[in-house]
């Protein structure tokens, strides 16, 4: 009778299985480790369109505050000139005063959100920002043009 074949794992010592099984091991981790940097890049890459869309929204935000304070002002002065009372011209002048005066606020209140996100995010790789100095400049000239709305009110049109 001829001897059975043995089946190869049966055949090998057993210093070769722990050889093998240990170069097993290594190469399952040296996997994990890739697919977990992997993972990590991945992670970093939605971090930073997050803080894109975060500055993004600031800038929007800051828009819309602009556009409300803007309308308001315009409000004002479209209701001080074009609505006149005989007797009780102070009514209009005092509604287009007040939305005037809605109109800084909301100025303001744009600068005041827009330099609290800035300040938030001044750590982060914020280079993408609309510089804090610029839209400073953009509400002190929007300020000035509503002092002079404002003024604008109590001139009689001659």
């Amino acid at each position: 009778m001829s001897p059975q074949p043995k089946d190869e794992k049966q055949s090998r010592n057993p210093s070769e299985l722990r050889t093998d099984w240990a170069r097993r091991r290594t190469d399952l981790a040296k996997k994990r480790t890739q697919r977990a940097q992997r993972r990590t890049e991945m992670a970093d890459q939605r971090t930073d369109w997050a803080l894109r869309r975060t500055i993004r929204a600031a800038e929007r935000t800051f828009s819309a505050w602009i556009r409300t304070g803007i309308s308001a002002e315009a409000a004002g002065l479209g209701i001080a000139r074009l609505i006149r009372i005989a007797d009780r011209n102070w009514i209009p002048k005092t509604m287009g005063a007040a939305l005037v005066l809605i109109g800084s606020g909301a100025f303001a209140a744009a600068l005041w959100r827009y330099h609290r996100r800035y300040t938030d995010l001044k750590g982060e790789d914020s280079q993408d920002m609309v510089p804090f100095w610029l839209m400073s400049a953009m509400v002190v000239g929007l300020l000035g043009v509503s002092v002079l709305a404002f003024i604008l009110l109590f001139v009689e049109a001659g």
